[in-house]
């Protein structure tokens, strides 16, 4: 398994097994020769470490962070790494404690998708990252870092409008009955995970001091996708269990 996201990548011709050689087609390939992706000879491997760089020109000095975690799948096709920042909080009015914002940067080498970044809250008492809809993504690289501070910080705002939303929800009453109508239309939960959700809701919800609300159940959502999910090979941000969840984490945040 790949733990080190700035692993070597090399570009070879693609050649049929009889040894012909496929035009405008080259392979990308990772450091024990798996396939990452297939492109055209005019595509441009953008690396892990190219948008490391990027994010830490562009934010380190007006917002300083510090690295929490990487997140690589099974052979090294996506990674994604979480950065927490030092200094931007926000209050939600909720046992006391002030909400961090993490920065969520993602890149790839599947061809399929590109590279950018998604702003996710954090709240510390549960060690948990709270997800939005808040993420920007791209196909080329910024021609400068001052412009991607530009956009970071016009995304920060629309992160500004999540907090006010969530700051409502501590608020507003959400109960056992508003939980098992909510699970009960989520068709693509199987039985198992349905059975889960309901048998740890009130633990979670008991263990770290949160109320019956809207606020409480984004956090226990939240908590299940962070800690309660796994994959066989790869960090569990990359396994099915937490495509779903947040699928209904998503959900959720619409009702």
């Amino acid at each position: 398994m790949i733990t080190d996201p700035f692993f070597p990548v090399k570009v070879e011709k693609v050649i049929t097994e009889s040894g012909i050689p496929i035009h405008n087609r080259l392979a990308i390939l990772g450091p024990a020769g798996d396939l990452l992706g297939i492109t055209s000879n005019e595509y441009q491997v953008i690396l892990n470490s190219t948008i490391d760089k990027l994010f830490c020109d562009a934010l380190m000095e007006k917002y300083p962070y510090k690295v929490i975690s990487d997140h690589i799948d099974a052979i090294g096709r996506r990674w994604r790494r979480r950065i927490l920042f030092d200094k931007l909080d926000y209050d939600i009015e909720w046992n006391g404690s002030s909400l961090k914002v993490i920065l969520e940067i993602f890149n790839s080498y599947d061809v399929r998708s590109g590279f950018g970044y998604s702003l996710m809250g954090y709240n510390p008492v549960c060690d948990t990252a709270l997800i939005t809809d808040v993420k920007e993504s791209f196909y080329h690289l910024p021609t400068s870092p001052g412009k991607l501070l530009i956009n970071f910080e016009e995304r920060l705002s629309a992160f500004d409008t999540c907090c006010r939303i969530w700051h409502g929800w501590s608020r507003f009453r959400f109960s056992g009955a508003d939980l098992r109508s909510f699970i009960q239309d989520r068709y693509y939960l199987n039985k198992r995970t349905r059975e889960e959700i309901l048998s740890t809701y009130t633990q979670i919800l008991n263990r770290y001091k949160m109320g019956e609300t809207r606020w409480g159940a984004f956090n226990v959502f939240s908590y299940l996708a962070e800690h309660e999910t796994n994959a066989r090979i790869g960090s569990h941000l990359f396994s099915n269990k937490y495509r779903t969840l947040t699928k209904l984490i998503c959900d959720f945040c619409k009702i």
